[in-house]
């Protein structure tokens, strides 16, 4: 980071959070600390990290810690050019910085972003592990019987608690008809058909992302089809997914065998947060680097039921979701 800095000629760069429902990801990725209200500095030589008195008694004996103070804006360092992640920064939040930092205001978003999307071997280790907790997690599924797809959801997220984790996202489970629709968040009782179930882990900050479709009762050759079809662009997809390979020809190569029936994107990278850089689309004209990690989530939907299936591929590497990707009859009570 302090090298692009010197590059754009910025002095500082601040990322801050401001309450549970307002945190920036950039604070866990360089300090590996995730406070409910904190302050990370990084400067062209040197940077800190601030902390309110609460939260120093957590991470104590972690890091060198400055004290906090109340207004936090006052620990801003002074300098010409400060970066912030304006994509983390409220309304509210900027014209307090106007008004108590007299730095000039500049936009980091693209800079971190770009940094975040390859990963350290630190981090690599983490996604693995929340990957590996996540097969596990979906193969454990189907010991049980369910009366409806919210039982099936209460039963990944009490069995990501109890590994230790927390949701990446709340989990999609939509069965029959419901499957229809890629981001389908209501709930009903288990229908006959397809099954697609979505979800993640997040582990030590750092997340998983993987779709599988099961399914209840029989399914019909053109259900068949269309997985086997699915399942094939999936392995294209990660076949081609090598370093230097531009974004936009494995977006295109999956719409031209899936046409009008894929709904959403390839595929986006994941990391600490569940949707970062690169996004898969059709324009996109940036290339894949060594240390990327992606989910790769082709789909196949119809009016009548739909089909996903989707793995986490560390680009210049392997596939870290391991469950199985046929499909696996769900018990219905």
């Amino acid at each position: 980071m302090q090298q692009e800095m010197r590059k754009s000629g910025i002095g500082a760069c601040a990322f801050f959070n401001t309450g549970l429902a307002k945190k920036d990801a950039m604070v866990q990725y360089l300090a590996d600390l995730d406070p409910e209200y904190g302050l990370v500095v990084v400067k062209q030589q040197g940077s800190y990290v601030a902390l309110t008195k609460m939260e120093r008694l957590r991470y104590d004996g972690k890091l060198r810690l400055k004290n906090l103070k109340t207004d936090f804006y006052k620990e801003f360092p002074r300098v010409k050019k400060l970066g912030l992640n304006f994509s983390m920064v409220s309304m509210k939040e900027k014209a307090h910085l106007k008004k108590h930092v007299k730095s000039r205001l500049v936009d980091a978003t693209d800079m971190v972003n770009s940094l975040r999307a390859v990963k350290t071997q630190e981090e690599l280790v983490r996604i693995k592990k929340a990957c590996a907790i996540g097969d596990k997690i979906y193969q454990g599924l189907f010991s049980r019987k369910y009366r409806t797809e919210a039982e099936v959801k209460a039963r990944i997220i009490s069995e990501t608690y109890a590994n230790g984790c927390t949701p990446s996202f709340e989990p999609i489970v939509a069965s029959g008809r419901n499957s229809a629709l890629p981001h389908y968040a209501e709930s009903s009782k288990l229908r006959q058909g397809p099954v697609i179930i979505d979800f993640g882990v997040r582990h030590k900050g750092y997340c998983s992302d993987m779709t599988r479709t099961a399914y209840v009762g029989r399914i019909t050759k053109k259900v068949k089809e269309a997985h086997s079809k699915v399942l094939q662009v999936l392995d294209d997809s990660i076949t081609m997914a090598k370093p230097g390979v531009e974004v936009s020809l494995m977006a295109k190569h999956a719409k031209k065998q899936l046409g009008k029936r894929l709904l959403h994107n390839l595929g986006h990278g994941i990391g600490l947060e569940v949707h970062e850089l690169p996004k898969f689309t059709e324009n996109n004209e940036a290339r894949l680097e060594k240390g990327n990690v992606v989910a790769i989530e082709p789909g196949y939907y119809t009016k009548d039921f739909g089909i996903r299936i989707e793995d986490d591929v560390v680009v210049g590497g392997k596939v870290l979701t391991r469950a199985p990707r046929e499909m696996v009859h769900l018990n219905r009570k």
